[in-house]
């Protein structure tokens, strides 16, 4: 496993590895299984999936950018920042969703989800520790 090469981001490159795995077991399974991840996530999928699978798609590139932050976080501080804008406005967005949606309890935890990664990202961003 290749860790980050400073000590200074140690903790922030570990929340970016953690966030990359959250968002890729995520982002796979609605990719490539839409239709059964909906089941899981008791989400009504559209009948057309690409709407669907589109997002899985998102979510993958997500880990990618959270992949590459957490192999060098020291040179990549901007992915971090970008990781920290990206799940705030991910938890506003589902917490909309889950309230006036009408998509309830489902995008509720996955709106708790991001707001968690959003404040530890930041946590360890600003502590640079």
């Amino acid at each position: 496993m290749i860790m980050p090469k400073t000590k200074k981001y140690r903790w922030l490159g570990r929340s970016m590895l953690w966030g990359g795995i959250y968002d890729l077991l995520f982002g796979l399974p609605i990719l490539l299984i839409p239709g059964q991840m909906g089941v899981i996530l008791q989400i009504k999928c559209p009948e057309n999936s690409f709407y669907v699978r589109y997002c899985g798609l998102f979510l993958l590139i997500l880990a990618v950018g959270y992949l590459i932050a957490w192999r060098d976080i020291s040179k990549n501080l901007g992915i971090a920042r970008m990781m920290v804008v990206s799940r705030s406005l991910g938890f506003i967005f589902m917490l909309e969703f889950s309230i006036w949606g009408g998509m309830g309890l489902t995008f509720l935890l996955l709106a708790v989800g991001d707001l968690v990664f959003g404040l530890i990202h930041f946590v360890f961003l600003m502590r640079k520790s």
